[in-house]
């Protein structure tokens, strides 16, 4: 399997795919506008090299995932509609199965990994359904800017601190990605603002809609099934990082994209 090189382009066999075994004409031009802040760090030669040799095997043995090189957001995408039907077969067997595997709350010490199946798992078809088509407009698009690995950090963590937000503060169960989704939305407010985006039919500014949903999600906290701590939360902590990928970058991006929403 030909691999691709991320700094000239060229295609190499997997003796020669890393920059330093074929005398890589685009690395120093990379470095170079990495110096003068034109690009966003990516991680030292060492550790994109590890990087590169880690993703090689695994594409080795499951080649399949080569396609989402590039869409980690489209993957995680995909595993909260796969995550979605294991919740629907859990419902099925009955037994709290479904609580006890997805549904984060006050007994998350007792149950660690629901910080993350939280994330993937929705109350319901329309839950489901909104947070998939925000994540499917926004999540590419800040994976195009920042790549995969911060795409998939900015995720987690939002997500994370999203669900946590509302377990301590309201006391009681929540599951879904808004948390992290609104973390990805936060990170592409800082880095582009002024991007226009169609909240439903209305055209506006992100940074808008942003504003929008903070002070819909403070009139909101503890009214009804919305997980509004969780919302800010997570985007709180998109905005950090946002900041962060910006003073790295040096530059503000540009790009027009479609929609945003909201969730539980």
């Amino acid at each position: 399997m030909p691999y691709t090189c991320r700094y000239c382009g060229e295609e190499f066999c997997a003796e020669h795919r890393l920059p330093e075994n074929h005398s890589c004409t685009g690395l120093s031009d990379y470095k170079s506008k990495l110096r003068r802040g034109n690009v966003v760090d990516v991680g030292s030669d060492e550790e994109v090299s590890t990087l590169d040799r880690i993703s090689g095997k695994i594409e080795r043995y499951l080649p399949f995932l080569s396609y989402f090189k590039g869409n980690v957001a489209l993957l995680l995408l995909g595993v909260i509609f796969i995550v979605y039907v294991f919740q629907l077969v859990f419902r099925g067997i009955g037994g709290g199965l479904e609580p006890y595997v997805f549904w984060l709350g006050p007994d998350f010490v007792d149950r660690p990994w629901a910080l993350i199946t939280s994330i993937f798992a929705h109350g319901n078809e329309f839950h489901l359904f909104v947070n998939a088509i925000v994540l499917f407009f926004f999540g590419p698009e800040l994976e195009r800017r920042v790549g995969s690995r911060r795409l998939l950090e900015v995720f987690f963590v939002s997500g994370v601190v999203g669900g946590l937000a509302h377990v301590v503060f309201m006391d009681s169960f929540v599951v879904g990605a808004s948390g992290a989704i609104f973390g990805v939305f936060g990170a592409l407010t800082m880095l582009a603002p002024n991007m226009r985006i169609f909240l439903v039919v209305i055209p506006m500014k992100l940074w808008v809609a942003t504003v929008i949903f903070v002070l819909l999600n403070i009139m909101m906290i503890g009214q009804g099934p919305i997980a509004s701590l969780a919302h800010l939360g997570g985007l709180g902590i998109g905005l950090m990082y946002g900041l962060l990928f910006k003073d790295g970058e040096g530059r503000e991006p540009k790009s027009d994209l479609l929609r945003g929403g909201r969730r539980r």
